[in-house]
């Protein structure tokens, strides 16, 4: 195969990763094949010129390096870190654009996967767009007495002080600022790197996770009175401190403040090891759409649902709201136990939160299903919504799903690769009647995804 070391041409739409992909003709075997080129921070219709930076068997990469004719589709940045930082990878792009790019990839990786839709893939704006995230993990360099803080570089380990950024909520970035004010008070030896996760509750104050498993064994207690210092001396800022530790979370020895979000009219308590939606503003279209799906029917009022990877409750208490009762099943200890404070808290009595892993519980369920066993832990179900990791569902928990022979399945996922997988499956017994993205995260290349499922008749 004849490979150029460079690439001229026209820039025809962004892939799953925000990359531009353009078409390039390679020579195999003496004759032309078209072969996708991907270039960062490019834009549809851009017109580019990029050096070849690796060449695959059946694509090839390259790097920009002219913009011969802008496209008018290109919005100039704002963030001064842009293309350096790997935060985020869309500034360039008008935001309709990005709704509209979000919206095809969706509609190409299930078509590629043979799932059937029933309506274009419709993209609904984020409600907040600028300094929206609420959750982010910071990276730190402590190199002797100086540190370095910020964010990880695009596409590289090193790390970015970022001075300003426009998709964290300001008192990430104020925590940002304060570590990088704070080199001289360090006091360690060596050279080691250490992350923080940061939160940001309704108080707009930050919770810190700092994990130290990874952290030199000779350097955690430095870490830990680093921190606690830190802490001490800013409270206006900080609310709460954790360690984690042999994968246990303990909190620091000082006073912590309760850190809490409000979604659908209910008032939700997390902690920096829990999982969020980080776009709180648009978590209320979320919600509001999973629970659209589940209950646009009205049946649900009598009927009970089934939340597979329901977290802290951020689906089961809205739908327990409008339905009969919730069965809420997490694998994450410390979410299970934030649920039913959650329940308490909203004056929820109709939601059962389980400790189990979702393969565990669907084999139980079916198991109690062909014993003709009802409890309230395993009742006959009539809905269920499942909300996986990026990975998607296991091949466990597909079997099972179909296995139930529940008549809806509302399907939330923040990865279109493995839900086009998960749906080419479960199309076995279940026709796709609506689905929605949601832009949970403007500038970014990710996408939200509902789906609503119903039994085949």
């Amino acid at each position: 195969m004849d490979v150029p070391n460079a690439w001229k041409g026209s820039i025809e739409s962004l892939s799953q990763e925000g990359l531009g992909i353009g078409t390039m003709i390679t020579k195999v075997d003496g004759k032309d094949v078209r072969r996708p080129i991907f270039i960062p921070f490019t834009v549809p219709g851009d017109e580019v010129e990029a050096d070849i930076t690796e060449q695959k068997r059946k694509y090839t990469f390259g790097m920009l390096s002219k913009i011969t004719t802008p496209s008018p589709l290109r919005a100039e940045p704002e963030c001064p870190h842009f293309t350096v930082c790997g935060g985020c990878n869309l500034q360039h792009v008008a935001y309709d654009e990005q709704l509209l790019q979000k919206g095809a990839q969706i509609s190409f990786l299930l078509s590629r996967k043979g799932v059937k839709l029933p309506h274009d893939v419709k993209v609904l704006p984020a409600k907040q767009r600028r300094n929206y995230r609420r959750r982010a993990k910071v990276a730190m360099q402590f190199t002797g007495g100086r540190l370095n803080a910020g964010f990880r570089k695009f596409h590289a380990h090193d790390i970015i002080p970022v001075s300003k950024c426009l998709i964290v909520a300001p008192e990430i970035e104020a925590f940002i600022s304060l570590l990088n004010r704070s080199e001289s008070r360090v006091g360690m030896t060596g050279s080691f790197t250490q992350e923080a996760v940061v939160v940001v509750g309704d108080n707009r104050k930050a919770g810190i996770l700092v994990p130290l498993d990874d952290t030199p064994q000779q350097q955690r207690k430095a870490v830990r009175d680093f921190f606690e210092d830190l802490y001490s001396r800013n409270r206006k800022l900080i609310g709460n401190l954790f360690f984690e530790e042999n994968r246990v979370t303990r909190t620091s020895g000082q006073v912590q403040e309760h850190i809490t979000y409000k979604a659908a009219g209910l008032t939700f308590s997390f902690l920096p090891e829990t999982f969020i939606q980080s776009n709180i503003a648009t978590n209320e279209t979320l919600i509001a759409t999973a629970i659209g799906f589940l209950s646009n029917d009205g049946d649900i009022k009598k009927e009970t649902v089934l939340d597979m990877y329901a977290g802290l409750g951020n689906i089961s208490l809205p739908a327990a709201k409008v339905g009969k009762h919730v069965v809420a099943v997490e694998g994450h200890e410390a979410s299970v136990l934030l649920g039913r404070i959650n329940a308490y808290q909203n004056g929820i009595e109709n939601t059962t939160f389980i400790h189990r892993s979702a393969e565990k519980y669907i084999y139980e369920y079916i198991k109690n299903r062909r014993a003709g066993t009802v409890t309230e832990e395993y009742p006959v179900a009539d809905r269920i919504v499942i909300d996986p990791p990026r990975t998607g569902c296991t091949p466990e928990v597909l079997r099972g799903l179909l296995m139930t022979g529940i008549k809806r399945i509302v399907y939330i996922s923040c990865n279109p690769v493995t839900l086009a997988g998960d749906l080419a499956k479960l199309g076995e017994s279940y026709d796709i009647k609506d689905i929605i993205a949601i832009d949970m995260f403007p500038d970014i290349s990710h996408v939200e995804t509902i789906v609503r499922l119903d039994l085949r008749k």
